[in-house]
């Protein structure tokens, strides 16, 4: 599969630090804090995992954007210049599940 965080040799995710929540702000081992986006997500707690299950269900599902000219982020195909995963996408299927998504998939 090749590097799991690029396509075609583009950075999908920026360099972040994985040792905390990225919503949050809680370190590895600690609950997360009240509020917290991600916990509310149902989303894998460890950095690292929630960027693999981000990368594996927007590749398994094509899900990916790039930039138009007018600089709103369109669905793509992934081999069109610019694209990157759909991490809005990502986060409202975590949120509402498979049924959300009914007319919304191609």
């Amino acid at each position: 599969m090749g590097n799991r965080r690029s396509l075609g040799g583009v950075p999908l995710i920026p360099d972040l630090p994985l040792e905390r929540c990225l919503s949050c702000g809680a370190d590895t081992g600690e609950a997360h804090w009240a509020g917290c986006f991600l916990a509310r997500l149902g989303a894998p707690w460890d950095p690292v995992e929630l960027l693999d299950d981000l990368i594996e269900t927007c590749r398994a599902r094509r899900w990916v954007v790039a930039p138009g000219s007018d600089g709103l982020f369109r669905p793509c195909r992934m081999e069109d210049r610019g694209a990157t995963l759909d991490a809005a996408r990502y986060c409202w299927f975590r949120l509402h599940g498979d049924d959300a998504l009914i007319g919304l998939e191609g």
